[in-house]
């Protein structure tokens, strides 16, 4: 197994996307974050996929991707 020190490892600026240096990355945060609160009241109100998709006014296959990580093509606005 490799061994690591202190100095192997950087503190993050808190926004994976910026320290990778991708494009677009703080809409990407926001994106994140969002899919992350929502999925979060998802859970707490005990819905099922298909429930949170009729309330929200979305699709099943779509609330199954922001579940699997797919969360760019997501509108901040909706």
């Amino acid at each position: 197994m490799a061994r690591y020190d202190e100095n192997d490892f950087e503190i993050g600026s808190g926004n994976v996307f910026a320290d990778l240096n991708l494009p677009g990355a703080e809409d990407m945060k926001i994106k994140a974050d969002l899919a992350i609160q929502i999925i979060n009241t998802i859970e707490k109100l005990g819905l099922n996929q298909t429930e949170a998709a009729k309330r929200m006014g979305l699709s099943q296959p779509r609330i199954s991707a922001l579940y699997n990580g797919k969360f760019l093509n997501l509108s901040e606005k909706k």
